[in-house]
């Protein structure tokens, strides 16, 4: 790119790059005129117009970044009805919806929901005998049950409609919580309108079942609880970099299992026309019932692998092997899985994953502090919204608001960070110095290795 060694490239150069990226390489995202020039200014920031190398050194961290006009996270309200969206009256609605308050009722409904459930449910979970009420097959509403789940249907398409009405789709439809509820109140609305129109299927026992799926939406109540949705994000963020050691205890287990198939397959069995079904009789094996675990397919391989991962008496397991083949070596097979399996590479999964965790907690409660860049950008999170007529001295054609956010799951340093730098204004040699301090203490370690 920069033929006469000059040690910077100019505006025209970086969007020659930008068009042969998108024109061979596929496996990068398709980057439009209009994200061409935020990357630019984003790229730029001395606002200088030319790219140093310095400033190319960011070159991989803002081809991650994706951008969104907060107009696209408009509700219809908002986009054709701003008069009214900016009323003292809407704007208390829209917090409405988007407060703490609202979740609490809604938990409470689900709670009062779960509680209807098990009494209907209650003679099927103790074991009473079931009469079925020839009501629930007319397809009208003429029972105290069915009056309830209607009206519980109605809470919860009203509360999906209300939230959709003053988020917009696209804010809304971003959060999985949110979608989960959605589909589930789109079934129950379904299954309601196709029990309660005339038509040959009447059967509103459809509609329980459906309710007690809504169940699941108390999980909202756990996720609502500051300790548990902590946990929930570190454990999801921290999954990508555990490819490497799960595949190392599968691995194992799958070898351990292989060897069990070819050594002790159809040796456990109760068929009496086995010899070898009288010799495992009268062990600890057979008397806890323990047939379940044995080799005859790999399936149960591995069900015999978890139980000695987790040292779930894997003595009696086997005391079974060694009365069926009568050989007191089978115990190495044993011992060497708990030695190479347990003590080896599950205490390192396990150790991985607590070191993990902990530096992740650490990560993610930078991310919820909230960072402003004078003039340049709001920071929260995993997100930085910015004024894009103006980037760290640069100007754009663009006018409005932007969001970036940073798409890979797989970043190895804290991205409130990276969008911190990204949007700072700083000179070549501090970049450089910036860059070799972050390549030495923000990897983090678990990611590196």
């Amino acid at each position: 790119m920069d033929k006469e060694g000059s040690g910077e490239v100019d505006r025209e150069i970086m969007l020659s790059l930008f068009r042969i990226l998108n024109k061979d390489f596929p496996e990068v995202r398709h980057i439009s005129s209009r994200d061409q020039e935020l990357l630019f200014a984003i790229l730029d920031r001395d606002g200088s117009g030319i790219i140093s190398k310095a400033e190319f050194l960011d070159f991989g961290s803002i081809i991650l970044l994706e951008f969104v006009h907060e107009e696209e996270l408009a509700s219809f309200v908002q986009l054709q009805f701003p008069t009214l969206y900016h009323t003292p009256k809407y704007q208390s609605f829209v917090r409405l919806m988007k407060s703490d308050n609202l979740e609490v009722a809604v938990n409470g409904i689900l709670a009062l929901n779960a509680l209807v459930v098990v009494v209907q449910s209650w003679p099927l979970l103790v074991g009473d005998p079931i009469s079925l009420n020839g009501h629930y097959m007319d397809g009208t509403i003429d029972t105290m049950w069915e009056l309830i789940e209607a009206l519980f249907t109605l809470i919860y398409c009203v509360e999906a409609l209300l939230k959709i009405i003053a988020l917009g789709w696209r804010s809304y439809s971003e959060s999985t919580k949110n979608i989960f509820d959605f589909v589930i109140t789109i079934l129950a609305f379904v299954a309601s309108a196709y029990v309660y129109y005339p038509n040959e299927f009447s059967d509103s026992r459809i509609i329980r079942y459906i309710v007690m799926a809504r169940i699941f939406r108390l999980s909202r109540v756990i996720i609502s609880m500051k300790q548990f949705r902590v946990v929930g994000e570190i454990w999801y963020e921290i999954l990508p970099f555990a490819t490497a050691v799960l595949t190392l205890l599968f691995f194992v287990m799958y070898a351990f299992a292989a060897l069990g198939l070819e050594l002790y397959g159809g040796m456990v069995t109760r068929d009496p026309d086995n010899s070898l079904s009288y010799l495992i009789l009268n062990t600890d094996f057979s008397d806890n019932n323990y047939w379940g675990n044995n080799f005859n397919d790999l399936v149960s391989a591995f069900n015999v692998l978890f139980n000695l991962l987790v040292v779930n008496n894997w003595t009696e397991c086997e005391v079974g092997y060694e009365a069926v083949t009568e050989r007191k070596w089978v115990r190495l097979f044993f011992l060497a899985f708990h030695f190479s399996g347990v003590i080896v590479v599950n205490n390192l999964v396990i150790a991985f994953f607590i070191n993990a965790f902990l530096q992740q907690r650490e990560i993610l409660e930078q991310r919820k502090k909230e960072v402003n860049i004078k003039d340049e950008a709001v920071i929260h999170g995993r997100q930085a919204t910015f004024d894009a007529s103006e980037i760290t001295g640069t100007r754009t054609n663009l006018m409005g608001n932007y969001i970036a956010r940073i798409r890979s799951n797989h970043a190895q340093e804290d991205e409130q960070d990276r969008l911190r730098r990204l949007f700072t204004q700083i000179s070549d040699e501090a970049a450089i110095l910036y860059k070799e301090r972050e390549d030495a203490e923000h990897v983090l370690p678990f990611a590196r290795s």
